[in-house]
């Protein structure tokens, strides 16, 4: 996942993105990554690794809005947070 920004800021996920995360998080062979990737336009650099973001999810160590599918690296936000600004002030775009 890309962004211009400087990679703190919420991004979004496709609905096949989270059930392919979900899928992955149960045992077996595959492991779900997600890389960010931020100032994509002038210096690129991976800012973060997200090893299971599904389980992170359930560990309550990433937030997600599922109406919008924007994940929130870092500590959970409440929803009634998110509600005041449902979108990112640099929308970031989909990549990787």
């Amino acid at each position: 996942k890309s962004s211009s920004g400087d990679g703190s800021e919420p991004f979004q996920m496709t609905a096949n993105e989270w059930e392919k995360a979900r899928d992955c998080h149960h045992p077996g062979d595959s492991v779900y990554i997600i890389l960010r990737v931020a100032h994509v336009r002038d210096n690129p650099k991976i800012t973060d690794v997200i090893i299971d973001p599904f389980g992170l999810y359930s560990a309550g160590q990433v937030g997600v809005v599922s109406r919008d599918m924007w994940v929130y690296v870092g500590l959970p936000q409440s929803v009634n947070d998110l509600a005041d600004d449902p979108q990112p002030p640099d929308s970031p775009t989909e990549s990787v």
